[in-house]
């Protein structure tokens, strides 16, 4: 079911009829029922990957809507490594004075080409395909977006090319060239500019051959010290948010650098990861963990909840309701309902553990 047929059922467990014209307020108890049901009941689908990719200085990793982080492995071209686990205090020890990159927001507009070219101007023999943009020989026309006023200095470009044949592309900052670039793959790169950047242009060469599919670009607000760099070992949680009356804050006045380096201002659903030591290169991430369910927004939308447990769904939603008016005694009634209802997740995953599992004596 999606979250159309949850609220069909949570209005005719509620009698609330003033739901069918505006469901804002039964959406969001629908959302805290889910959380409540995330967080007292694991199901085969608590347990998942959360999968994502760290660069040069990195020192966290903000991971959103996990519960709790069982494992951290790291990718790339020579393997695989699982990470160890250590107590947050320890890896600060271990950091000491280490002050790594501190970067700002992403610049960029569309930078993934989501469903269209918007806030890019495509010239001559460039052109939009699904979801990236190709370019084709015969031009050196360039490929450009308009990026808000900020302040000179570092920036870190990272550019994601396939398909390539033949040719370069080269980024620029306003004038300032970066690095071509002739493979396909990643390309991370630093481009320092002495004037207040206005745009991003990438120039082709008249024979390149290519497409890009992602273009991301960070103010490097804090160079760091990567002097102490390699390949992460350890991890533990990290403290991603700062407490709620400094949530608005200028960074140059932290001492604690390595503590902000990944601040979410006004967002409470990530943690993060702290590793060490810093990442000295590009790795691909896998962290596994126990994670909440797919939020339910748009009419649409589906989850674990409202696929194979739907009424639970909508009694944990009339559950929050009833707790909401201070009904006891009708709160207390529907958390019945719901125990009797979650037996078979329970049972399911019993016989799933101990299924087929020998005994191997030595």
């Amino acid at each position: 079911m999606a979250l159309s047929d949850v609220r069909t059922l949570v209005i005719a467990g509620t009698g609330r009829k003033d739901w069918e014209t505006s469901t804002t307020e039964m959406d969001d108890f629908i959302l805290r029922g889910q959380r409540w049901l995330d967080g007292t009941q694991e199901t085969p689908h608590s347990k998942r990957r959360y999968l994502t990719r760290i660069f040069p200085g990195d020192v966290v990793i903000p991971v959103p809507d996990i519960r709790a982080i069982f494992e951290v492995w790291l990718y790339n071209t020579d393997g695989r490594i699982k990470l160890i686990k250590e107590e947050r205090e320890d890896l600060f020890v271990a950091y000491g004075k280490f002050l790594p990159p501190l970067i700002g927001s992403d610049l960029i507009t569309n930078g993934r080409f989501d469903g269209g070219s918007t806030g890019w101007t495509l010239n001559a023999n460039w052109t939009y395909e699904n979801n990236y943009v190709v370019h084709a020989a015969g031009s050196a026309a360039t490929l450009v977006q308009t990026i808000a006023p900020i302040d000179s200095g570092d920036f870190r470009l990272i550019v994601e090319m396939s398909s390539r044949t033949a040719g370069t592309v080269t980024p620029s900052l306003t004038g300032t060239n970066g690095i071509a670039i002739g493979a396909n793959g990643l390309n991370v790169q630093t481009i320092t500019i002495t004037t207040a950047p206005t745009d991003l242009t990438f120039t082709p060469s008249s024979d390149f051959v290519g497409r890009i599919d992602s273009v991301t670009l960070c103010r490097i607000i804090n160079v760091g010290d990567t002097a102490d760099s390699g390949v992460p070992t350890h991890w533990a949680p990290n403290i991603t948010t700062l407490a709620p009356s400094q949530l608005l804050f200028d960074v140059s006045d932290l001492e604690q650098r390595n503590m902000a380096q990944d601040v979410i201002l006004g967002v409470f659903n990530k943690r993060g990861i702290l590793i060490h030591p810093p990442s000295d290169a590009v790795f691909d991430v896998n962290v596994v963990g126990q994670f909440y369910s797919n939020p339910l927004v748009a009419a649409s939308d589906t989850s674990y909840w409202s696929e194979e447990y739907p009424e639970v769904l909508a009694l944990a939603a009339q559950y929050i309701y009833e707790i909401h008016f201070r009904n006891n005694a009708g709160a207390r009634a529907v958390r019945s309902l719901i125990a009797d209802l979650l037996e078979p997740i329970d049972s399911g995953l019993i016989f799933e553990s101990v299924h087929d599992i020998s005994n191997i004596e030595g």
